[in-house]
């Protein structure tokens, strides 16, 4: 009798583990995880920028997006566009996002220049021009059906891209302190149809030869995704 109070205890503990482990996934002390999708940009036969040594920026986005996947994957939900080499189309990217109903969007890139001395990095978010339509009051996510609908739904959300900009910004520079840095604001596309907090990441010059073997190694990218995972949490956090 009392070895089968123990099998069967064992039984029904392995039954809870097994189901309530992916509860456990979706929560943390009864919070539902945040959702982040990160875009790695290019992919495919769009290569992105070239450095000297043939680093390709398809190649440094990806890698990079893994490693911050794996660095906040605990606290977060992450989700990426691509998870191997093939091209998307810049509004598949952020329709991805918006079918997730994701709380933020972090498209990753590395800068490319003809000069080789071009420098640092930053951080963009979408800034409309003043010509450009007024915010919808609301609307469905992800609905990509009206041009119109699509070209105004980030500005709905120009505060907080430009609030999570400017964390992830500041933990950058903190925690790489690179040559040169930027936070600009910017009617860039890829932004423009997303329905949440959205930037551009531009982690160094893949064209800059000394920033090019950065791109390349683990402990710097390591360092890059600690501070992206920092930023994150500080938005996260902060009292709205």
């Amino acid at each position: 009798m009392a070895a089968c109070f123990q099998v069967c205890a064992i039984g029904i503990l392995v039954l809870l583990g097994t189901v309530s482990e992916p509860h456990a996934a979706e929560l943390t002390f009864g919070r539902q995880l945040k959702t982040v999708v990160l875009d790695p940009g290019h992919g495919g036969e769009d290569l992105g920028a070239q450095g000297t040594e043939g680093t390709l920026e398809k190649n440094v986005s990806l890698t990079l997006a893994r490693i911050i996947a794996d660095a906040c994957g605990k606290q977060y939900k992450i989700k990426l566009t691509r998870t191997g080499d093939y091209g998307l189309d810049l509004r598949d990217r952020t329709a991805t996002a918006n079918h997730l109903k994701a709380d933020l969007f972090i498209s990753i890139h590395t800068g490319g220049s003809f000069r080789h001395r071009a420098a640092g990095m930053g951080v963009y978010y979408y800034e409309a021009l003043r010509k450009d339509p007024q915010p919808d009051s609301g609307g469905d996510r992800g609905d990509t059906g009206s041009p119109s609908t699509w070209n105004r739904t980030q500005r709905r959300h120009e505060a907080g891209s430009k609030e999570l900009a400017t964390h992830l910004h500041r933990h950058l520079v903190e925690g790489l302190n690179p040559s040169g840095n930027f936070l600009k604001g910017l009617p860039i596309s890829i932004l423009q149809g997303a329905d949440m907090p959205a930037v551009i990441l531009e982690v160094g010059y893949v064209t800059n030869p000394v920033e090019e073997k950065q791109l390349v190694d683990s402990i710097f990218l390591a360092q890059t995704a600690e501070a992206v995972c920092r930023g994150i949490a500080v938005f996260f956090n902060a009292p709205r």
